[in-house]
C-alpha cells in the first residue's frame, strides 16, 4: 500500500508573533521546519527506502511503518514547498483556519496538480481492495501544520490555547466545504490537523494516521474517537 501525506505549512499572519521561533522552525517570514525537509521525518520516493537504510533515522514516520510491516508498508510523504500565510482575523477553529489554508492555496497556485495525491478511494470502510490505483478527484491525505505555540497569550483564535488536540493535533482535515472546488478537486476530511508546531511530530504522526489509516483507538482510559473502548483508567482496562 501506498499513501502520500501531503503536508501544508502554515503561519497566522499579522495577527501572530512571527518572531517566535519554534523548535527546528525558525521565525523567517518563509520559513519552513528543517526536519520535515531533510528525510529525517518522511521518506518522499521508494528509492529513500534503501539509500538511506543504514542512516541513523530512528524517528522516521516512513521508516517506522517500512519496518513494522515487514517492509510491505511503504508511506512517503511530499511538503508543500511554499509556507502558506494566513490571517486568522474572524476565526473561531482550526476548521476555519483549514478551510483559509485552501483558499490561500488555491488564490496562490490556482493550476496546482492534485492528481500525483489522489492513488486511492478515500474512506472505502475496508470495503474495497484499497491498495490499488483507484481515484476519486479527492486528495487521499492532507496534513495541515501550524506553527502555533500553545503557551503564546493571546492566543490568534479564541480558545486556541485550550485545545489543540490532547498531543497537538486532531484526526481530521476539516473545515473545507464538500463543494469547494479546486483544479477539479473536492475535499473530503482525510487527514489531520496540527495545532501545536511540531514539538512531536513523529508521536503525533503516528498517533493521528493509526486513528484516520484503520480507525484504531486510544489504548486506554475513556474516550470516542472511533467509538466507545477501554473505558478503564491508567491501562487498567488493557489487563
Amino acid at each position: 500500500m501506498r499513501m502520500i501525506l501531503y503536508v501544508i505549512i502554515t503561519d497566522f499572519g499579522p495577527t501572530y508573533d512571527n518572531s517566535l521561533s519554534l523548535p527546528d522552525w525558525n521565525a523567517a517570514p518563509d520559513s519552513l521546519p528543517r526536519r520535515l525537509l531533510n528525510k529525517s521525518t518522511f521518506y518522499s520516493d521508494t528509492a529513500d527506502f534503501v539509500t538511506y537504510a543504514s542512516t541513523n533515522h530512528n524517528e522516521n514516520v516512513s521508516r517506522f511503518y517500512y519496518e513494522m510491516s515487514q517492509h510491505k508498508f511503504r508511506l512517503m510523504a511530499n511538503v508543500y514547498p511554499k509556507r502558506i500565510n494566513i490571517d486568522a482575523t474572524g476565526s473561531g477553529s482550526f476548521g476555519s483556519l483549514n478551510n483559509k489554508v485552501i483558499q490561500k492555496m488555491k488564490q496562490i497556485d490556482p493550476n496546482f496538480n492534485w492528481s500525483p495525491y489522489d492513488r486511492r478511494k478515500n474512506s472505502p470502510n475496508y470495503i474495497t481492495d484499497n491498495s490499488g490505483y483507484d481515484p476519486d478527484m479527492k486528495p487521499d491525505y492532507i496534513v495541515v501544520v501550524y506553527r502555533f505555540d500553545k503557551n503564546v497569550n493571546p492566543p490568534p483564535v479564541a480558545g486556541m490555547n485550550g485545545w489543540t488536540g490532547g498531543g497537538g493535533g486532531y484526526s481530521s482535515f476539516n473545515g473545507v466545504s464538500s463543494s469547494f472546488n479546486y483544479n477539479g478537486y473536492t475535499f473530503s476530511n482525510c487527514g489531520f490537523t496540527v495545532g501545536r508546531g511540531i514539538s512531536d511530530i513523529f508521536r503525533i504522526f503516528i498517533h493521528e494516521v493509526a486513528h484516520t489509516l484503520y480507525d484504531c483507538p486510544h489504548y486506554a482510559g475513556a474516550n470516542g474517537v472511533v467509538g466507545k473502548y477501554f473505558y478503564g483508567r491508567m491501562g487498567w482496562g488493557m489487563m
